[in-house]
């Protein structure tokens, strides 16, 4: 409980391609407790090009293994949030493959 109160959660969801690893449709990001709720349609259009980003530099065969996917893109968005913020957040992410 301490965790999430002091460094937050970011859940993110989101469809992708099976043929060409491209995201379906707009992926669902929401936070809790790491940015404040004016800042948090920019932050979810950042979490957005990460995710587009990802995709884009995604190894070969990976896109079939659902779970070292999400695994991946865990490390990247944590990455990305501890240099801009230095925070820990629980990261969710969840990626379904179409």
């Amino acid at each position: 409980r301490q965790k999430l109160a002091s460094d937050g959660v970011v859940m993110l969801v989101a469809e992708v391609s099976e043929q060409n690893s491209k995201m379906l449709s707009k992926p669902k990001v929401t936070t809790f407790g790491i940015v404040p709720d004016k800042m948090d349609k920019s932050f979810a259009k950042e979490m957005e090009d990460i995710l587009e980003n990802f995709l884009i530099n995604i190894k070969e065969g990976l896109i079939e293994n659902t779970k070292a996917l999400e695994n991946d893109l865990r490390q990247v968005i944590r990455k990305h949030i501890y240099r801009k913020m230095k925070k820990y957040p629980t990261i969710v992410p969840t990626i379904f493959v179409m």
